[in-house]
């Protein structure tokens, strides 16, 4: 069955590609990519607009899930995306793009809750067609927001007519149209399924469902804190938790009592052709787009298990046994300063753990899983394996390149100690290693190496016991530590290498010169920090003793160019220029502002000139959500929305029939009187008269920041 399901894919990437010859990359992935694009695509329309592509995959369970992203160039004014979670033939969640144009005013749904219902229904069967005949929809879970556009309904896993309780999910639709808008399912893998026939009745589970839980009554206190009256009451609380097993009616192990039947034909009650609608997308006129084509063709020869496989076999450092397995592994890029770069990670082993017990609280994402032939599980018997050392090896490469990025290896062999350790020999070893792996860049690190033996002394002996090494290298540039760049290497205590990872910022570092020296750079802190004379006090030895010592309140973190401070975010930095302030009590309002930290602007202003959108959002900290508009100007329609959406958000603003204007040139009917009032009421904007289209002035803004510290 499994061979079939896969040759449906491939057919389907064949339809797909009929108009775009695609010529696959030598990856483990391509062709699996290219059929995960093209299931999503012929099941969900991707807007023409989502341009951009991008895409991880990761493999746990032994079964492979492709998350994949299109979106609109990020230099696009309103940045949208769809997000699509691909399982073999399964579509396992999805994320429409998010339509800020349609109606997200208070309103009911259009459509009723029955039509609603047939509308889920029939997107669920768009979605996953080969499982929608075992996935229920609960008709009377329907919520439906009154703000927006959003109804939704919870989805479960049937067998036997019975729900499958930890494999479920939600459909999200339009209220008003019945169009999807996202959708997330749990599954797990090569399920099978008892029948219920010999199951007890309701009566008897419920008599042993009693047993179980063992009642007892217990005397409880209820305190009222507005009149001090304590009042005791008897309650009965449970003295187990659990479920009852529905055959034996003991309380359930699930490590006992999971049932696996090797012998069952299909997992499935009903299946439908997987790729009966695989025709392309019709948005797209079918095919793959320039970017889809770009990461499906793209050569990646370390992006597969076999390669890496390889790669620690024959490298002298690694370790790597031939009975190990694939636990995992995921294979993605990141763009770190406009630079991608392909990772593939993996981690092999030969432990012989056991699925559900690690990942039992996990999502299972099933691919070709529900077709599979099952596996028995195999039950192992408490001490069978208590004398095996098992081990396992985790390792980063970039896929491209075979550049190790990191890697681990452990053991459950605890008693991993000696006293004899040739440090003389971790040393040299260490730097072989650091050296080979970071090849050029190692230059920058090699002149800051510092290393430590891993231990301690045995008292009894008064001898060194060893664990282990330690080694690290510290990446310098022009002479100057670059922060966060290191090279770590660790050995065992039979020096076999533990851990390695290399930390490297790829980007341009300015130069030094005309930095302050030291000399000049403490003359500045001086300027702007105080030494102090102060006692410490601390008991010691049953003793109060004190001591004399200077110090500040700060430490020493200031710009190496400037001599200026350098604070956390939510600190200010520099100061505050007031001599273009002529009012009096605003120039009062500022200087009180000024006193608490509040930075407004380090260049003079005047009270009336108009405040950009990138100064509102610097001083107020209030999100705009208003796209390329930094450096426009702020009207005083926009700060007062933006301050009430801080306050309270949407919803309540866009209550219609409740808000009166304060305003006199603002109607009670304006769409956003709501904000309007809000804003006023607070005391953030007094004035009789709005203007809304008029410029927000700083002297505006130096009014609403006191007003909010002082109500």
């Amino acid at each position: 069955m499994k061979k079939r399901i896969l040759a449906l894919s491939m057919a389907a990437v064949t339809a797909l590609t009929s108009t775009s010859i695609v010529a696959f990359a030598d990856n483990e992935n391509s062709e699996a990519l290219a059929a995960a694009i093209t299931l999503a695509k012929s099941r969900i329309d991707i807007p023409e607009e989502l341009t951009e592509f991008t895409y991880s995959v990761s493999n746990q369970n032994l079964k492979t899930v492709f998350y994949l992203t299109w979106s609109t160039p990020r230099s696009t004014a309103l940045y949208k995306s769809a997000d699509v979670t691909v399982c073999g033939d399964l579509i396992l969640s999805y994320s429409a793009p998010t339509d800020w144009s349609k109606d997200n005013s208070n309103h009911f749904a259009k459509l009723t809750g029955d039509q609603l219902y047939k509308k889920a229904k029939a997107q669920l069967k768009k979605i996953d067609p080969s499982i929608y005949n075992i996935l229920s929809i609960d008709r009377d879970s329907l919520k439906i927001s009154l703000y927006g556009s959003r109804a939704s309904f919870s989805v479960v896993r049937t067998r036997n007519g019975i729900p499958v309780q930890n494999d479920s999910g939600r459909i999200v639709i339009d209220k008003d149209t019945g169009e999807l808008i996202s959708f997330n399912l749990n599954w797990h893998q090569n399920a099978s399924f008892q029948s219920a026939k010999n199951a007890l009745s309701e009566d008897k589970a419920k008599e042993a469902y009693a047993d179980m839980i063992g009642l007892y009554p217990q005397y409880e206190f209820d305190y009222d804190y507005e009149t001090g009256i304590l009042t005791p009451t008897i309650v009965y609380r449970q003295s187990d938790y659990g479920e009852i097993n529905a055959f034996t009616g003991k309380k359930s192990d699930f490590y006992a009592d999971g049932y696996y039947d090797e012998n069952e034909d299909s997992v499935m009650e009903e299946t439908e052709e997987a790729a009966d609608n695989d025709k392309g997308n019709p948005s797209t006129g079918g095919g793959f787009t320039p970017a889809e084509k770009d990461e499906i063709t793209k050569n990646l020869p370390y992006g597969s298990k076999d390669a890496v496989i390889k790669l620690l076999k024959e490298n002298e450092w690694f370790t790597y046994y031939d009975d190990m397995t694939l636990r995992s592994y995921d294979s993605y890029s990141t763009d770190l300063n406009g630079k991608k770069t392909y990772i593939y990670s993996a981690i092999f082993t030969d432990e012989n753990w056991d699925e559900d017990e690690i990942y039992w609280d996990e999502e299972y994402c099933s691919a070709e899983a529900i077709f599979d032939e099952p596996e028995p599980n195999t039950v192992v018997s408490a001490d069978s394996d208590s004398d095996k050392i098992s081990h396992t090896v985790s390792i980063s490469v970039n896929a491209e390149t075979g550049e190790v990025l990191a890697y681990t290896y452990s053991d459950s062999n605890l008693g991993m100690t000696t006293f004899d350790y040739d440090m003389a020999a971790a040393d040299a070893k260490a730097k072989k290693i650091a050296s080979t792996f970071a090849g050029d860049k190692y230059g920058a690190y090699a002149d800051n190496y510092t290393s430590d033996a891993i231990g301690w002394i045995d008292a009894g002996v008064n001898k060194q016991i060893y664990m282990g090494s330690c080694h690290s290298w510290a990446r310098y540039e022009n002479g100057i530590k670059v922060s966060g760049d290191d090279i770590v290497v660790s050995f065992n205590k039979d020096m076999l290498l533990t851990d390695y990872h290399l930390d490297y910022t790829d980007i341009a570092l300015p130069s030094p010169k005309g930095m302050l020296t030291e000399k000049q750079a403490m003359k500045k802190f001086w300027e702007n920090n105080d030494l102090n004379l102060y006692y410490l006090a601390k008991v010691n030895k049953k003793k109060t003793k004190t001591v004399l010592v200077y110090g500040t309140d700060y430490s020493v973190y200031i710009d190496a160019f400037t001599g200026e401070p350098v604070y956390q975010w939510q600190m200010r930095k520099g100061k505050n220029d007031f001599s273009g302030i002529t009012d009096k009590k605003l120039l009062k309002m500022a200087q009180k502002l000024d006193d608490h930290g509040i930075l407004i602007s380090e260049k003079k202003f005047s009270q009336d000139d108009a405040v950009t959108y990138s100064v509102f959002e610097s001083v107020t900290s209030m999100y705009t959500s208003t796209p390329n508009s930094e450096e426009r100007k702020m009207t005083r329609s926009a700060a007062l929305i933006a301050y009430t959406r801080s306050l309270c958000g949407d919803d309540v603003a866009k209550i219609k029939g409740i808000y009166k204007s304060p305003f006199s040139d603002i109607s009670d009917d304006n769409p956003r009187v709501g904000y309007y009032a809000i804003a006023y009421g607070m005391g953030v904007f007094t004035e009789k008269k709005l203007d809304p289209t008029a410029y927000f002035t700083y002297g505006d803004l130096i009014k609403m920041i006191y007003a909010v510290y002082s109500a």
